[in-house]
């Protein structure tokens, strides 16, 4: 049974745990104890649970929703570089990272997973990365290197490896037809075979009189 919108209930089900997921993680960079991200009077906890609701789109907009990751990101990093203290805290720890948004490493897993250019899906997910690293400003011994290669690299690398499926038809964009499969021509030329190296044969039925 499809949901109403035209998933598998399933997997509506992992896109509303990853918005969820998203939607919490932002929450503790903002409002936490320890936050890594200045509230700018709401606007930011705002913006960044907007961007954890794309990911219902993930699998029909995989490639839209990674650039608007890498926009948040790079928009978190000008902004702070033009004002420095407006978005980062003074007194962040070096060991937090604040350059990349809490949907970023489902955006790159979603880019890898489901688009069907895989070649064009690489580049938000190394613009990601690149920001992630800030190695621009980044303080000596900075883990920002590591985190973002485990936090954007490593969702990444998991959805290229994942088996291709097409949202829309929950198909293998590369598998054949089943008919296509099925009904394959003889290398010999004498036309469409069942699969195996017999062709097919059309066999009718003629009524038979009794004697």
């Amino acid at each position: 049974m499809d949901h109403a919108i035209g998933w598998p209930w399933r997997d509506t089900a992992f896109d509303a745990a990853a918005v969820v997921a998203a939607a919490a993680i932002s929450a503790f960079m903002v409002l936490g104890s320890r936050p890594i991200l200045e509230p700018l009077g709401g606007a930011m906890i705002a913006g960044q649970v907007g961007l954890a609701l794309c990911l219902l789109f993930r699998r029909r907009a995989p490639l839209a929703l990674a650039w608007a990751a890498t926009a948040a990101a790079a928009a978190i990093a000008i902004v702070e570089l033009a004002a420095p203290g407006s978005i980062v805290p003074a007194n962040l720890s070096p060991d937090d990272i604040p350059w990349l948004p809490a949907a970023a490493p489902f955006a790159a897993y979603s880019a890898m997973a489901y688009a069907r250019d895989r070649r064009a899906a690489w580049l938000p997910v190394v613009a990601l990365t690149v920001i992630g690293t800030h190695r621009w400003n980044a303080p000596p011994n900075s883990p920002w290197l590591l985190q973002s290669l485990l936090f954007i690299g490593g969702p990444a690398l998991l959805g290229r490896t994942s088996p291709r499926v097409d949202a829309s038809s929950g198909r293998s964009p590369t598998a054949p037809n089943e008919q296509n499969a099925n009904n394959t021509y003889s290398p010999s030329g004498r036309g469409p075979t069942n699969g195996h190296d017999s062709p097919l044969r059309c066999t009718t039925s003629s009524p038979t009189g009794s004697a």
